[in-house]
């Protein structure tokens, strides 16, 4: 299989989106899935822990970001970095090609009773808070 670059089109193959990854700074083809109606997006192996999550909760776990391209992961970048310059209130961004919303394992939790409970019942899926100042970001961390 040729590797996806960042633009080129995404495919399917078995219910199976193959979209450009990165991880650690490094490009490599994400086989993902759908997670939701919105359209979000996680690694395969990422996706399935959150519908056991999900199936667990008993409700739909409401998400503001899950998989980012590039693209968007540089445009959130920049725009923090202006946010910075101006003084203006700003959160952490990871650089491009160093988040884990690309490599299809983070999300970040609405607020309210989706983010409490996977606050309170991520880490039985493997859904961990890595981010001490960002009380809504959640990566999955498989072999933690």
């Amino acid at each position: 299989m040729a590797n996806l670059i960042e633009g080129s089109r995404p495919y399917w193959r078995d219910n199976i989106i193959i979209i450009p990854g990165y991880s650690k700074g490094k490009h490599f083809d994400l086989k993902a899935k759908v997670i939701n109606t919105r359209g979000d997006i996680l690694s395969v192996e990422a996706a399935e822990a959150f519908a056991r999550m999900e199936r667990d909760a008993g409700f739909p776990i409401l998400i503001n970001s899950a998989y980012r391209t590039n693209a968007h992961q540089q445009y959130l970048f920049d725009l923090n970095a202006e946010r910075k310059r101006k003084g203006q209130k700003y959160v952490t961004v990871a650089p491009p090609g160093r988040s884990y919303h690309q490599s299809g394992r983070a999300i970040d939790v609405t607020r309210g009773r989706s983010r409490n409970f996977v606050r309170d019942n991520g880490e039985r899926f493997k859904f961990y808070r890595t981010v001490p100042s960002e009380s809504w970001h959640f990566e999955y961390r498989p072999n933690r």
